[in-house]
């Protein structure tokens, strides 16, 4: 007789991970959008015309990453780089008025999100699930950067890095 063992607050984080991504899909795919692009909309309507390099900080996201972001955003008519005026090396990103529009209604499904995710919840549950979250944040941040694991092989690459390996991979 197998006996099932109790679902590990780790399970249980991973599986609500793994539905709120699955559900998030589902809620921005009419719109056209991917779950990382919400937050980059968000960031251009409250600082119109913020440097690229600002934005991937804010994002938390490398500066490469964010210009694939921008590509497929700039294609759709969404946002709008360009140079800065006092310094040609800067790149400035703008919602377009198509961006404005989409922002405005990703905004509204990250609100009806919100009210799926904690609208049950008692103010006192939520304030003790930030402060949760907060301390789980803290606690990835202070492990450090994923490249120092042992054994760690970059996304793309085919080899392990080793310590010291100044190559891509």
């Amino acid at each position: 007789m197998d006996v099932q063992q109790p679902e590990t607050v780790y399970q249980t984080f991973t599986h609500v991970t793994r539905l709120h991504f699955h559900r998030l899909h589902g809620v921005l795919e009419p719109l056209g959008i991917y779950p990382g692009q919400p937050p980059l909309l968000f960031i251009l309507d409250r600082h119109d015309g913020i440097s690229q390099k600002d934005l991937a900080t804010r994002l938390h996201v490398r500066p490469a990453t964010l210009t694939v972001m921008l590509r497929r955003m700039e294609q759709n008519g969404w946002v709008a780089r360009r140079p800065d005026l006092h310094d040609q090396r800067v790149s400035r990103v703008s919602l377009t008025d198509p961006g404005r529009e989409l922002c405005e209604q990703a905004r509204a499904r990250m609100r009806v999100m919100a009210e799926e995710l904690f609208g049950s919840m008692p103010e006192e549950d939520r304030a003790e699930m930030q402060r949760l979250l907060h301390r789980l944040r803290e606690n990835l941040l202070a492990a450090g950067p994923v490249e120092s694991l042992p054994g760690y092989v970059r996304p793309g690459c085919h080899k392990e890095k080793q310590t010291g390996d100044e190559s891509p991979c």
